[in-house]
């Protein structure tokens, strides 16, 4: 992956004209500000938490034979419309397969309605990827 290299700041200096060097140098203000965000973000403050529409759940949950967990199982939605549930590590149990979740959102509270690929009445605790549109 290649190296990003920290910006060179937009001055004013060199410019005689009062007017044009105020203006200059408050545009440069602007621009440079931006520019170190964007550095900034690049070189290591890209979270998936701040600037992607995804989140991370924990969850405990056991299923019967269908799948459908035995005790209630919701997360409040802290994305925008769900449009998926990934398992990205199981603290508790393993699953005979990365797991499927079956599920339905409203006002907020994403629940978990069926779960493919546990183990039936063993208890499993999932860290998940709640990704949002």
């Amino acid at each position: 992956m290649g190296v990003i290299q920290a910006p060179k700041r937009i001055n004013n200096d060199g410019i005689d004209d009062q007017s044009a060097n105020t203006a200059i140098g408050r545009i440069a203000d602007s621009l440079n500000t931006f520019i170190q965000e964007v550095y900034n973000t690049c070189d290591g403050d890209l979270t998936v938490r701040n600037n992607l529409d995804m989140d991370f759940s924990t969850i405990t949950v056991k299923v019967n034979a269908s799948g459908v967990p035995l005790q209630k199982t919701q997360i409040k939605a802290k994305t925008s419309r769900t449009s998926g549930i990934i398992c990205i590590r199981p603290l508790q149990g393993i699953p005979t397969s990365n797991p499927l979740f079956v599920f339905t959102e409203a006002d907020g509270i994403i629940t978990i309605n069926n779960i493919i690929g546990l183990t039936v009445g063993v208890e499993y605790k999932l860290v998940l990827l709640i990704i949002g549109q």
